[in-house]
């Protein structure tokens, strides 16, 4: 009777859902496909092209990292690599692929680290990291990161492993940096040896005490103005070369340059202020005369 009066509505919802289903499933599948052909196509236009000619570190370093952080199949990255290479380089490739068609593609940048890279080993590389100096006159962040390559280079030659690198970054910074760098100290490196920052950590840190030294150093700058009292006015004349002097200057006539003066005007103001030496020995001697005559009137 069933058959006579066709299959019944369950059965028929049932039906339906089934190729619901089966038409999501396939539809996901496609959007997947979709996805990952345009994630790769993007990701490849970023890889640098390398023929061969040029400097094969900073090729390599680029390009390891970037397939590093693709989340595609090997084959993928693998047909990517192979597009972003030409001449020389590309033929290496071409005979490694002739032994072994499905080859990695850990071994293809193995094959054109040894056909276009530094032939150092991880000895030699290592030893360029730990004998790496601050040099003169160079920031700290650009020792960092000059520093950084070095250390890159050695982990990519098996002299430190990616799980030591936060440990010897901090250990090389402390030692390679000039000594008593107030970055260094106000940071307190030497003693996070055990919890080291990484190196994004590292740099950040450092750009912001550099950044806080600096607006401090402004801010003494602009607070560090004569100090008036008791009825004394401090009156600045800058004597430059071509203007002569008419008159010889007196106590009340300061005709010292703008330093001097300042420094004039604390020792005369306060007998307890601090003058750096330096400071001290470019003001004239009959300066320091006056200066004492007017202590002895002012703090008797």
């Amino acid at each position: 009777m069933s058959s006579l009066l066709g299959p019944s509505p369950a059965a028929s919802s049932s039906g339906v859902a089934a190729s619901a289903n089966d038409w999501a499933k396939a539809l996901g599948h496609i959007l997947e496909k979709i996805a990952l052909a345009y994630a790769t196509s993007n990701s490849c236009r970023k890889l640098r092209l390398f023929d061969g000619e040029e400097e094969f570190e900073l090729w390599s370093e680029h390009t390891t990292e970037m397939l590093r952080d693709w989340a595609v199949p090997d084959v993928e990255k693998r047909r990517c690599l192979i597009e972003s290479l030409s001449g020389p380089a590309l033929d290496v490739i071409r005979t490694l692929k002739l032994t072994d068609p499905e080859v990695s593609v850990k071994d293809c940048l193995e094959a054109l680290d040894n056909t276009f890279g530094s032939v150092e080993g991880p000895e030699d590389s290592y030893c360029k990291f730990i004998n790496s100096r601050q040099q003169r006159g160079e920031k700290i962040s650009a020792y960092i990161q000059r520093l950084e390559r070095l250390l890159q280079r050695a982990v990519m030659r098996g002299a430190v492993t990616a799980e030591q690198m936060d440990q010897t970054r901090l250990a090389q910074v402390v030692r390679g940096t000039q000594y008593q760098n107030p970055i260094l100290l106000h940071l307190r490196l030497r003693e996070r040896q055990e919890h080291p920052p990484s190196y994004s950590q590292l740099i950040k840190e450092v750009r912001e005490e550099k950044e806080r030294q600096a607006a401090s150093e402004c801010w003494e700058a602009q607070t560090l103005e004569p100090v008036t009292g008791w009825g004394l006015e401090p009156v600045m004349h800058c004597v430059t070369e071509t203007e002569p002097l008419d008159t010889e200057p007196g106590p009340c006539c300061c005709q010292l340059r703008g330093a001097e003066g300042l420094h004039f005007w604390r020792l005369v103001q306060d007998p307890w202020v601090s003058i750096p030496r330096k400071h001290l020995l470019s003001v004239p001697m009959y300066w320091k005369t006056i200066v004492f005559i007017l202590r002895k009137l002012l703090f008797v």
